[in-house]
């Protein structure tokens, strides 16, 4: 059914306010084109974005489909279309000069052959003046804005034209992770998978150490508004050609160099401590979608943004002086993340050896140079796991992203561990043991073998093969256990407190000399602010004995940063033997949980279409001192548009409360997410999922 005909690539096209008309007024003509949104998008699971049902009752809705798959269009003829003496040809045309070489301009005529990876069209029905025809596009064409004409010729002279319609309006397609021929294809039995990462509008990003490991809400709002024309409108601005924005590969690169603004003001400003003069704080959006309204109104990058906003994990050294104190070096360049956020995209390698499809890591945090640009990705994530670091692209820079825990350097450098989360698919897993947050996820296995293992000292040796550095691996002797306690689970509000434990397995005497320091701390590691500096000399621990210290902070709550992160570095020296110990725990402040209540049916967070409700806010302030500079800002996709409130100061213990108005323009289970942001706790979020009916 889906004959070809290469037509001209020299046709000129007309709007349709300036048809080409036949003088014989028994020829065919066209009178309107019917895109038959509602249905089309219902089929390609295009029916959440706004564009296709806006609520302004000025725009035009538009049809947004998935390439690799039928959509249909109702064409009304001057008279009764008839197939065996009428004769039409579909024209599609994408980006600046469509040509037939490049795959950017394609001409169909009506036919009965079927070839699902080809362009096609054919006739469904016919009523009176109303013809429905079926178009096909293949899985492999550039996903984005395309042109759609219908030239009506004489059946014996294909090149002579006696009609020709021009849509008004593009037609949106999009990559197609639900057909089997598109290289992004996800099996998925249930659907479950896809709702997920494709279909769910808000998420969680993992944020925090590996010890206190928590999630802050987002919302992605893929389909709202202007999102999906600013992402077309970033691939303009990255000059990525017409006939490549087919290929997810190149796609998820040039995407991940345009989210930071570093070499082609792309999206976001990056910026990694106070102040943030002429922006907003990182810490304070709560989703995508005020971020790409901005950047797609003012054309220029938006400031500010930090590694969950660019969405990564990096490398941390460490260097000790001979006294076995830390050394800080803030002013090189080398990364020291406590926590870092990427993206993982799903898509077919056939650039790689066969295997190495399915899941790739991406990275739009401006960090290193890859082939001139501050991009990373994609890098497929059992390379990753298999330390084949050689394969496309940037394979060295994100094994150490994986594999690189806090590398202590002493002297002759001999050497002093990682989670990865995602948000879980829905019923696809049972709750880790320990873990608060029900939807997380640990991934680590699918980017490396289990710590310790030989396969995971086999994949880092594989790596090392092609490193300058070796014998990083080295361990030493010890007979000295240390063990670093305390500073778990701790709310803001509460002290800072921990212990050292130290116990002498052998049978002497050892002296110890030892150094802690607690502070503050940026979330990529840089030390902020010094709360407490103990250093102790001459502590002897006797044969199979233990000895333990103790240490405390309670005054620190005008130094906390986003996030409320705080370090406790720990660097110990036994005298008798030179063996070192040297521990960098990183804790977060934990805040107190926001509370909503919202509207009708509370107890069941029921909403009504359309019916205006209200949504109060509310929490006490845990802190001795007041909150200032307050603000709340809310987002929730299919409920209402980004507001920021300011707000007014929350005295000491005192209680904070305000309300929001909630107007559902979608159905389903919508989540609303808010963050309340102050000089003192900035970016304290939550979400709250409401069901519209």
């Amino acid at each position: 059914m889906y004959g070809l005909f290469n037509g001209k690539s020299n046709i000129i096209r007309t709007s349709d306010t300036k048809k080409l008309k036949s003088k014989d007024p028994a020829d065919l003509q066209v009178k309107e084109v019917v895109l038959d949104i509602v249905n089309n998008t219902k089929a390609h699971y295009t029916d959440e974005f706004d564009i296709t049902n806006p609520s302004d009752r000025a725009s035009r809705k538009l049809l947004i489909v998935r390439r690799g798959q039928a959509f249909k269009i109702n064409v009304t003829f001057n008279r009764a279309f008839d197939k065996n003496q009428d004769d039409l040809r579909l024209t599609f045309q994408f980006g600046k000069q469509p040509k037939p070489s490049s795959g950017t301009f394609k001409d169909i005529i009506l036919s009965e052959m079927d070839d699902r990876n080809a362009w096609g069209a054919w006739l469904e029905s016919s009523t009176d003046n109303v013809a429905s025809f079926q178009i096909m596009t293949p899985p492999t064409i550039p996903v984005g804005k395309w042109k759609m004409g219908i030239d009506v010729i004489k059946r014996k002279e294909r090149s002579s034209v006696t009609f020709r319609y021009e849509h008004k309006d593009h037609i949106y397609i999009l990559f197609n992770p639900w057909c089997k021929d598109d290289s992004v294809y996800m099996e998925d039995e249930d659907g479950s998978l896809l709702g997920e990462y494709v279909l769910n509008d808000t998420g969680k990003i993992y944020v925090g150490s590996s010890k206190s490991i928590h999630s802050t809400p987002w919302v992605f709002g893929q389909f709202t508004g202007d999102v999906l024309n600013t992402a077309l409108y970033l691939l303009d601005c990255g000059w990525l050609r017409d006939e490549n924005r087919g290929n997810a590969i190149l796609v998820a690169r040039k995407l991940s160099a345009l989210v930071n603004s570093n070499d082609d003001n792309g999206v976001l400003v990056g910026r990694w401590q106070e102040p943030y003069t002429g922006g907003a704080r990182p810490t304070t959006w709560v989703g995508s979608v005020a971020i790409l309204n901005e950047f797609f109104r003012k054309k220029k990058p938006v400031k500010y943004g930090q590694c969950w906003v660019f969405s990564g994990v990096l490398t941390t050294d460490h260097y000790v002086d001979s006294k076995g104190e830390i050394v800080n070096f803030d002013d090189r360049p080398d990364s020291r993340w406590n926590f870092h956020v990427w993206n993982d995209v799903w898509m077919a390698r056939p650039d790689l050896e066969p295997g190495y499809g399915g899941w790739q890591a991406i990275d739009a945090t401006p960090q290193e140079m890859s082939n001139g640009y501050a991009q990373m990705g994609p890098m497929s994530l059992r390379a990753i796991r298999e330390g084949k670091v050689v394969m496309n692209y940037d394979g060295p820079f994100v094994f150490a992203e994986v594999n690189a825990d806090e590398v202590y350097w002493k002297l002759d450098g001999k050497r002093g561990t990682k989670c990865i989360s995602t948000k879980r698919v829905p019923g696809t897993k049972t709750l880790i043991p320990g873990d608060q947050d029900e939807d997380r996820e640990d991934v680590t296995h699918l980017y490396k073998f289990k710590e310790g293992t030989p396969e995971e000292r086999a994949a880092v040796k594989e790596a090392i093969t092609h490193s300058k550095t070796k014998n990083i691996c080295d361990m030493e002797t010890k007979d000295v256990n240390f063990a670093v306690m305390g500073m778990t689970d701790l709310y803001v509000g509460q002290a800072i407190n921990m212990q050292l434990l130290m116990e002498n397995r052998s049978s002497d005497n050892r002296t110890i000399h030892g150094t802690v320091v607690i502070g503050t701390t940026y979330y990529t590691g840089v030390f902020h602010k010094e709360l407490l500096k103990k250093k102790f000399r001459n502590t002897i621990v006797r044969p199979q004995q233990q000895e333990k210290c103790e240490f405390e902070v309670d005054d620190y709550y005008e130094h906390l940063l986003d996030h409320g992160l705080c370090t406790m570095s720990v660097v110990c020296y036994v005298k008798e033997t030179e063996q070192h110990f040297i521990e960098r725990k990183t804790v977060r402040l934990k805040y107190p949980d926001i509370n909503f209540t919202c509207g009708i049916d509370e107890m069941n967070a029921v909403q009504l279409l359309g019916k205006k409700t209200h949504a109060e806010v509310y929490f006490e302030n845990p802190l001795p001192i007041a909150l200032t500079k307050c603000e709340l800002r809310v987002e929730g996709p299919g409920l209402l548009k980004p507001v920021i409130c300011k707000q007014p100061n929350v005295v000491p213990k005192g209680k904070f409360k305000t309300t929001i108005t909630v107007v559902p323009t979608k159905i389903g289970k919508r989540d609303i997410v808010v963050s309340f942001n102050c000089q003192q706790l900035p970016g304290w979020k939550a979400t709250k999922t409401i069901t519209v009916t």
